[in-house]
């Protein structure tokens, strides 16, 4: 499997193996869970729980901050890519509307971000997230 930077639906079927090929390609590999959730402050835990954070966010104030603390943490992750799987995005009501599609946005932001050479001075890597292909709406 290609790895893109991005948000990239996937079957649901097919996590297991894109997960063993990034591990095989020494990518780094981040299970995020939010359970569903629609309340903001649980998605923020499952956030800072699940992903790295430089600086570490501590408030569910802000997605602007938890993706200046995302994009930090990601950029030091020792690592050429990172895929991130969104294993329980099909837990939530919508991926279109809600914070669910909000966190679709800060993902798909930073991941182009940490693509720039130019963002990153010289030192991008690729962030690809996987959302099982059933939770597309």
């Amino acid at each position: 499997m290609e790895f893109k930077a991005g948000i990239t639906f996937i079957g649901a079927e097919d996590v297991g193996r894109a997960v063993d090929e990034a591990l095989l390609a020494d990518l780094c590999v981040l299970p995020l869970r939010t359970g569903g959730s629609e309340d903001r402050d649980a998605i923020f835990e499952a956030l800072r729980r699940d992903l790295p954070m430089d600086p570490p966010s501590h408030s569910s104030r802000s997605w602007d901050a938890i993706s200046d603390s995302l994009f930090g943490g990601l950029f030091n992750v020792q690592s050429a890519g990172v895929v991130i799987v969104w294993e329980d995005a099909g837990q939530h009501q919508s991926l279109r509307t809600g914070p669910a599609s909000v966190v679709l946005s800060v993902l798909a932001e930073v991941a182009d971000l940490l693509g720039s050479e130019e963002v990153t001075r010289a030192n991008s890597k690729v962030v690809s997230v996987l959302v099982p292909a059933d939770t597309e709406e």
